[in-house]
């Protein structure tokens, strides 16, 4: 079963717990997702209509969730997912969070693979709209991509899994670990920098990058051999993505939304 009997429910400080209590507030169905280190699975708390999604992560986690919990605690906005509660039992930790049942954005994708301008329009102000908010917060995301971009029953999409997210008044020793952070090709050129240089351009940028996805449906720079070692040099060169199959990229969009992504790329709009 993904339910342990006996839990302590955390609290949104790091490191404190309040006494024991069990988990058997919740009703937990089937999983719905799952990551290196957690699953997920629908939920429903007991005696009510009201249903969750129940995240299982790895208790070797435990910075990880934390820094997750704090930083989720605090937000009350559209377009971030919503945290309600969290608990630590022997060997797992579990966070009650609002449940989305459109699933995510990479699988949307994978059957779509892309989408309308006016559903890029209405994503990508969802988007924007969240960031902003996250940033005005003194928050950066650092880990934008489709799968941790949620969908609820409305079609709103929702930024969640906070767990590398920092704050924006980090010091230079963070500074350097935030740089390791996010996920290849969404790392803007400044994350490769020796120190990297870890900003709200970066979430930016890979806004940017997640709507050329959006758009295009195709991978960024899947053509380029080792990636992992190619990508960081093409970026910080100003390379940008290029269509496969050679279409002109202006039969995907519009010249708005062109002019959007692209200044997204550029350093000097970012800043």
């Amino acid at each position: 079963s993904p339910r342990d009997n006996r839990a302590r429910r955390g609290q949104a400080e790091a490191h404190s717990t309040a006494p024991q209590e069990t988990m058997d507030k919740y009703h937990i169905f089937n999983e719905i997702g799952a990551g290196k280190n957690s699953q997920e699975f629908k939920g429903r708390q007991k005696k009510t209509v009201t249903y969750v999604a129940v995240k299982r992560v790895a208790k070797d986690q435990m910075s990880k969730v934390v820094n997750e919990v704090q930083m989720m605690h605090a937000l009350r906005h559209p377009h971030a997912l919503k945290f309600f509660d969290w608990y630590e039992t022997r060997n797992n930790l579990w966070l009650i969070l609002e449940y989305c049942s459109g699933g995510d954005l990479k699988s949307l994708l994978r059957v779509d693979r892309q989408l309308p301008v006016p559903a890029v329009t209405l994503f990508g102000g969802d988007l924007l709209a969240g960031l902003q908010y996250l940033h005005h917060h003194g928050v950066l995301y650092c880990d934008l991509r489709p799968s941790n971009v949620l969908v609820d029953d409305h079609g709103v999409l929702k930024l969640a899994d906070f767990g590398l997210s920092t704050s924006a008044n980090m010091t230079s020793m963070s500074q350097s670990s935030a740089g390791g952070r996010g996920t290849l090709p969404f790392k803007a050129p400044e994350l490769f920098a020796h120190p990297p240089v870890v900003s709200k351009a970066a979430d930016v940028y890979a806004f940017s990058i997640l709507a050329w996805i959006v758009v295009s449906g195709e991978q960024p720079y899947a053509s380029m051999e080792s990636a992992a070692t190619m990508l960081p040099t093409a970026v910080d060169e100003g390379v940008r993505p290029t269509l496969a199959n050679g279409d002109d990229w202006c039969d995907l969009t519009t010249n708005s939304i062109s002019k959007l992504i692209e200044a997204c790329w550029s350093g000097a709009a970012r800043a």
